[in-house]
């Protein structure tokens, strides 16, 4: 299985077999992701003795950037045959805290908001405790109890109550936690994979 991740300003992949990362990559990236995201891919490929399917970051998240994530999964399944599967990027954020009765997932939104969602995890298995939500970072902070383990590209942008923690991770750290999502979502049809964006996109097509 192959992991790709670009909701947020770190483009990240990770190739999987047997259930363990046998590869990651990650890089910060401004503008153009596909110049790193596509090579990535080639070294994350010959990695694997055989690719069964892509798992493929759907949202919420930054809009060019899933659109691009979506493009590189849809074109690699299809040349090589394989299943696709669509993850909730805040779930693959909280995965990464691997044990956690009380863990909140941010992502900076933008123009001062952040998507936030709170889950349960166990095992690296995330259980979402209410839907993702595009709020302002005292919202966030709202959501973040005491004992708190928060996560994601826009943790630091969230007033932490007292006993909450932010854990210093490694830029690929959430698509090396993975796994265990990626295997409990179902396979999706390509007609079905689109990005989650959560909020009106602020460009619009002109009549």
């Amino acid at each position: 299985m192959i992991l790709i991740d670009t909701a947020g300003p770190t483009v990240a992949v990770a190739a999987f077999a047997g259930g363990e990362c046998v590869w990651s990559g990650a890089n910060t990236i401004v503008a153009g992701a596909d110049g790193w995201l596509t090579p990535a891919l080639a070294v994350a490929l010959g990695c694997l003795g055989g690719l069964d399917c892509v798992a493929v970051v759907v949202g919420p998240g930054a809009f060019t950037g899933l659109r691009v994530g979506v493009a590189q999964a849809l074109g690699l399944a299809f040349a090589r045959g394989v299943p696709l599967r669509a993850v909730p990027s805040l779930a693959l954020r909280a995965a990464a805290s691997g044990e956690s009765a009380n863990t909140l997932a941010v992502i900076d939104a933008r123009k001062g908001r952040l998507y936030v969602q709170r889950f349960r995890v166990a095992g690296g298995l995330p259980e979402a405790e209410a839907p993702a939500e595009d709020l302002p970072p005292e919202g966030a902070s709202a959501l973040a109890a005491a004992g708190a383990v928060v996560l994601g590209e826009g943790a630091h942008l969230v007033p932490l109550p007292a006993g909450a923690t932010v854990p210093v991770l490694p830029p690929d750290a959430f698509v090396r936690a993975g796994w265990h999502l990626c295997a409990s979502l179902p396979d999706v049809e390509a007609s079905e994979l689109a990005p989650f964006y959560l909020r009106e996109p602020d460009a619009r097509p002109s009549s």
